[in-house]
């Protein structure tokens, strides 16, 4: 946990420039409107990721996120869980 609030704070110390926009285009369907996005960003999300599978809160959470991982569809709408999926899809993950 400590690596990652470490990592966390360096990246807040250092981002202290004006953040990229991305354009969310919402006639798309809900699988590819972050595509670019995602795709400009994949090595942070992986990186960040990986980072929270060493962490031994990841250990702790993981039945929690599974459950959610298992129940997504009937907690949120269809449309966001597309949008989840399309996302998990180009970083290489299942939704």
């Amino acid at each position: 946990m400590r690596r990652l609030l470490l990592t966390l704070t360096f990246v807040a110390a250092i981002s202290q420039f004006t953040p990229e926009e991305y354009a969310v285009d919402l006639d798309l369907p809900p699988e590819y409107r972050y595509t670019l996005l995602i795709q400009n960003k994949q090595t942070y999300i992986k990186s960040f990721l990986e980072l929270l599978r060493q962490d031994d809160l990841y250990a702790s959470a993981f039945s929690f996120a599974h459950y959610l991982r298992r129940n997504l569809t009937t907690l949120v709408d269809q449309e966001f869980y597309r949008e989840c999926q399309g996302i998990a899809n180009l970083i290489g993950r299942s939704a």
